[in-house]
């Protein structure tokens, strides 16, 4: 909500301009709150569908349309008003600064929107180029800028840095996907226990770039398919260039919500999120437990590893008849869950 606070006081301080409206299109890149930009739709006199969102999680992008915002994963169109939202991580945040720079039409203007949380301080600063008015509000910072005359080459390296390459492990990554730069610690010890007794049908849930999903065919022959669930778009279509096996199926889908999976897995794989907006949200890890009851067969297996601190093993037994820790280190434990209760 705190982007729709921000909209709402430049809008009343009439720093937006005010030409060609009804006929304003506007692309609003990685918000995660789309209801926030429907102040945009009173203010420009124009219909839900003159905004374009474009967002690589696929839960955002069903709500958008649900308002009935047009959707898309990249849009290169032209567009009068263009808001981003400055994500965690820096690489990616002047990835997409460079990108929309790109595709503001003339007289157009740009809003780089961000919390003091996640350090947009440190993105105003890349910005001197712009003739920008930033605004203070909410815990956070907007940048409102018109189109500039002319963009540093440094800028188009910004894209550059952006884009998918290979990572310390010789895995294709961008910035902003989950442990981009390197296997995740946790991850790598749970592909420890994912030995050679996997087999025939496996779910990763949340697979990001495709780790474990590649840890898992590498060392079990006997698999005949594995399906990789992700919500981040740019991570799945990585994981598709990662795994090549052609046991691998991939899904863009948000795992919270599988309704046609049901009671199909051998064995279910999963790293799930811990955080949300930034902060810890242990109620993430405990729809991924569900889910994966919900899909795993009465005779599989549940594989998990959390991070040391986060409380699972109760909501892991309300599931669950059998529950083994494999192992614990000081910062992450690994789970085996097995004989799925009937009626949890």
């Amino acid at each position: 909500m705190s982007l729709k606070v921000r909209l709402k006081y430049i809008i009343k301080n009439n720093l937006l301009f005010k030409s060609k409206k009804q006929h304003v299109k506007v692309l609003a890149i990685g918000v995660d709150c789309p209801s926030d930009l429907l102040i945009l739709t009173d203010f420009f006199q124009i219909k839900r569908s003159s905004i374009t969102f474009q967002n690589n999680f696929k839960p955002h992008l069903e709500e958008a349309e649900a308002l009935g915002f047009k959707c898309s994963i990249e849009c290169k169109d032209k567009h009068d008003l263009i808001i981003v939202a400055i994500p965690n991580d820096k690489k990616e945040a002047l990835g997409l600064v460079s990108k929309s720079l790109k595709i503001i039409k003339e007289k157009g203007y740009i809003v780089f929107d961000g919390q003091k949380s996640i350090g947009i301080e440190s993105i105003v600063n890349k910005l001197s180029f712009l003739n920008f008015t930033l605004i203070s509000k909410a815990h956070g910072k907007l940048v409102l800028a018109p189109k500039p005359k002319t963009i540093p080459h440094s800028v188009e390296e910004w894209d550059n840095a952006s884009q998918l390459s290979l990572n310390k492990n010789n895995f294709l990554t961008s910035p902003g996907m989950f442990s981009y730069k390197k296997i995740d610690s946790g991850s790598e010890l749970l592909g420890n226990f994912l030995g050679k007794n996997i087999k025939g049908q496996v779910a990763d849930l949340c697979s990001g770039w495709g780790y474990l999903s590649i840890i898992a065919l590498e060392k079990n022959s006997k698999i005949k398919k594995v399906c990789l669930f992700e919500a981040n778009y740019a991570a799945l279509m990585a994981s598709k260039q990662n795994l090549k096996d052609p046991r691998a199926c991939f899904h863009w889908e948000d795992v919270i919500n599988l309704s046609d999976q049901e009671k199909k897995f051998d064995f279910v794989i999963c790293n799930p999120p811990f955080h949300s907006k930034a902060k810890y949200d242990i109620m993430q890890g405990r729809k991924v437990i569900k889910t994966g009851y919900k899909i795993l067969k009465f005779t599989g297996s549940f594989f998990m590893v959390a991070n040391k601190h986060l409380p699972y093993e109760r909501n892991l037994r309300n599931y669950f008849s059998k529950v083994d820790k494999m192992t614990e280190t000081p910062y992450f434990k690994v789970f085996r869950a097995t004989k799925p209760i009937i009626n949890p």
